[in-house]
């Protein structure tokens, strides 16, 4: 589902630029940026990112050189929203009138605006056999013991399909710890990923584990804030703590920014170093770069096919491979097959070819490893290689390479 991201002010005003402090300088930026949620529910789903809140408070994420300095907000007569441990970096709400002092303080290191996430509602449309999974379970691995987070707008848990092997998860948007999917993006994405086969459909690793991190809410609101929570949670799973068993090892992640964000990046890099795999839709403007996340070095960018290995104009170049993405089947919120359309489909694709992976090498593999067993294994479709990276996912020639 494709969702396109614009910057709006108070009262739904267009901003013309925001205001970010990266690196001991302010730099002055275009705030119209673009997040997609890179897969289709019933059209092609557009996102805008929207600066909101009271016009007294702006909603931000500073970025601190050292640690964290929640006083050093509060004295400004800020908020705190989260104080984050996968970067050095905090959320919340500062007075207007004090952000550009705020930015200037020797301990900060950038501040960011938090942007608002809304979804809009665009086309429906196919995939497991065609990225040779069905081999795979062949020689009895099928993904199980990897655990797969899905960062998205929650899951529907109780489909006879998703049950068996959800561990649990957490709203951000709701703070709570009940990720159940509202909306159906992260339900559609989930199936495709570790749907179980138990019912209506199977997923590219059934017998992998996932958590729903939920960071939209029911209309496809959510902020940045919340996504890089979300990627700090699943870094440390339902314990909390990282390096243990219950960690994800893979973030599927089916959304996108066109702006480049420091805190972004800094939560992908640190999921990274922690063993984390992280994979993004590389989204659906037909641009010659992936969306961020995609685009950062720590992230498997993915773009789309269709059944006959066509590459559509719409999926974004400079990718590392290519997954289905044209009329996609999978499963809709109530659990009856649909299908999706977007480079958001093609993401979980390879996130349940990571899982297939982690099995297979006893239960981790390194983020780079696997990234260069699931290139290595990608078959050529004849396209030049900012088109199609390495080509298509062939999650059976990874079998044979690892």
């Amino acid at each position: 589902m494709y969702r396109r991201f614009e910057a709006k002010g108070e009262g739904g005003n267009m901003i013309e630029k925001k205001l970010l402090f990266r690196r001991g300088r302010r730099v002055n930026k275009p705030a119209l940026i673009a997040i997609s949620m890179i897969c289709t529910v019933v059209a092609s789903c557009l996102i805008a990112a929207v600066s909101a809140g009271p016009p007294e408070k702006t909603p931000v994420i500073i970025g601190f050189k050292e640690k964290p300095d929640p006083d050093l907000i509060r004295t400004y007569g800020g908020e705190i929203k989260s104080v984050y441990t996968i970067i050095p970096a905090i959320a919340g709400r500062v007075p207007r009138s004090k952000v550009s002092k705020l930015a200037e303080e020797e301990s900060v290191e950038y501040l960011e605006e938090d942007l608002v996430v809304r979804v809009l509602n665009a086309t429906a449309t196919w995939n497991i056999n065609k990225v040779k999974a069905p081999e795979v379970w062949n020689t009895s691995v099928s993904g199980s013991g990897a655990i797969v987070a899905i960062l998205d707008t929650g899951v529907n848990y109780c489909l006879s399909d998703l049950d068996t092997n959800y561990l649990g998860g957490y709203d951000f948007y709701n703070n709570d710890t009940d990720p159940m999917d509202d909306y159906g993006h992260g339900t559609m994405c989930t199936a495709i990923a570790v749907a179980e086969g138990n019912s209506m459909y199977v997923g590219v690793a059934p017998g992998a584990y996932y958590y729903a991190v939920k960071a939209f809410n029911s209309v496809g609101l959510g902020r940045v804030s919340d996504i890089i929570s979300g990627i700090e949670w699943a870094t440390k799973g339902n314990d909390g703590i990282v390096a243990t068993d219950d960690d994800a090892d893979v973030i599927s992640m089916s959304f996108g920014l066109h702006t480049d964000l420091e805190s972004v990046e800094d939560a992908c890099d640190s999921a990274k170093a922690a063993g984390v795999t992280l994979v993004a839709g590389s989204g659906n403007d037909g641009d010659n770069f992936p969306l961020y996340p995609a685009r950062y070095n720590s992230v498997i960018s993915v773009g789309a096919t269709d059944i006959d290995g066509q590459i559509p104009e719409w999926s974004n170049r400079k990718i590392d491979l290519v997954a289905p993405g044209v009329d996609v089947p999978t499963l809709n919120m109530g659990g009856a097959v649909t299908s999706g359309h977007g480079t958001s489909m093609s993401c979980p694709h390879v996130s349940g070819a990571v899982a297939l992976l982690v099995q297979q090498n006893g239960g981790n593999i390194d983020p780079d490893h696997a990234r260069q067993i699931v290139k290595d294994g990608a078959d050529d479709l004849g396209y030049n290689k900012p088109t199609q990276g390495s080509g298509l996912l062939n999650t059976l020639n990874n079998y044979n390479l690892l």
